[in-house]
């Protein structure tokens, strides 16, 4: 808590407990600093803010979608940064992804709407970012991965592993296109499923197995169509490999809408509860 109210110029939205005895009075409470800067042994408001790099082009407009930070293994700051840009000479504008030093400085920069990239533009594409064995996976809306090498500074996208060894149950064809990602246990888990959209099997789901809900399974058995309460998540350290059988479910209902690791377990959200995922 501040000794001098003159460096907590506004009013905060939370109340905190002040020891300054001419606070007791009024019930021994204060307002807080929401931005606090402590760096020269007051707490004072922060002065502002500090604007790293801001795109500058004629006749584009943008929009941020989603920034996230990662450290490399030297230690060194980066920061992602996904934006749509709209521009005259594109009808359907751009989707744009900057990879910065924590001073600004630009790294590199991606186009993920044009090759070899496939990611449709839109104003409301936001993604959901992960990190994951050195990595950052980059969910996007339209059910895509990519991934950003921190060692490389290079974006790629994610593609499944090509299973062809003989498996009793099949594994997914392509990444799952849910739009939620998170990493937990060594594993990749995915959620955020339309409900509606197919997602093949590498060959077809036998019918004397009791693993997979036949209510998910397609009549040829040659797909899935995941549910909104579904989660399916990749197997150990590899998240190009996803087998069919790797999936959860919330309550029947329960569209899942966020997933968030502890040290033990795994948070799932959805619009009525919160759910927890143990022994993974």
């Amino acid at each position: 808590m501040a000794t001098k109210e003159s460096f907590i110029p506004f009013r905060s939205p939370f109340r905190g407990v002040s020891a300054l005895p001419q606070r007791h009075a009024q019930g021994g409470f204060a307002a807080l600093s929401v931005n606090v800067d402590s760096s020269q042994g007051v707490i004072r408001s922060r002065p502002g803010y500090n604007v790293l790099y801001q795109e500058k082009a004629s006749g584009t407009e943008c929009r941020t979608l989603g920034v996230s930070s990662t450290l490399t293994s030297a230690g060194e700051a980066r920061i992602i940064w996904v934006y749509y840009k709209s521009t005259a000479s594109e009808s359907w504008g751009t989707l744009e992804l900057n990879v910065h030093l924590s001073n600004g400085t630009k790294v590199n920069s991606f186009t993920l709407s044009s090759h070899p990239y496939d990611v449709v533009p839109g104003p409301y594409e936001f993604p959901s970012f992960v990190n994951y064995m050195g990595s950052v996976y980059i969910v996007f809306k339209k059910g895509c991965m990519y991934k950003y090498d921190t060692e490389t500074d290079e974006v790629t996208k994610v593609i499944a592993s090509n299973i062809t060894r003989s498996e009793v149950f099949p594994y997914f064809q392509s990444i799952p296109d849910g739009t939620i990602a998170e990493a937990h246990g060594r594993r990749l888990f995915m959620a955020g499923f339309d409900g509606d959209k197919s997602s093949s099997v590498t060959t077809n789901i036998p019918e004397d197995q009791n693993f997979i809900p036949e209510s998910v399974i397609e009549s040829s058995r040659a797909s899935l169509v995941l549910p909104q309460n579904a989660i399916v998540f990749s197997d150990f350290d590899d998240p190009t490999v996803w087998r069919s059988t790797n999936l959860l479910a919330t309550p029947k209902g329960q569209k899942v809408t966020w997933l968030a690791s502890t040290e033990s377990e795994l948070l799932v959200f959805t619009e009525q509860a919160v759910n927890v995922v143990r022994s993974f």
